[in-house]
């Protein structure tokens, strides 16, 4: 049976949970190797959704991770 695809309007986790609970069941998978199998599905999903993918890459930069940047500069400068 093919890998469950996320319906159009379903949860992050609704999906996570119906997706793995059919692996489950209906294909004997184990519960870790299931949410495995169901997280990746839902990531290659969401890469290839454009609307979330653009919003994604239009999300700025943390201030942990600018500050991170910086820290890292300076101390290559000394």
């Amino acid at each position: 049976m093919p890998i469950p695809k996320r319906k159009s309007n379903e949860a992050e986790q609704d999906f996570i949970g119906r997706c793995s609970s059919q692996l489950i069941s209906e294909e004997g998978y184990e519960r870790d190797q299931a949410l495995a199998i169901c997280y990746q599905q839902l990531s290659v999903q969401l890469g290839l959704d454009s609307a979330w993918r653009k919003s994604f890459l239009n999300k700025p930069e943390s201030t942990c991770l600018t500050q991170y940047r910086n820290k890292t500069v300076e101390e290559s400068k000394k």
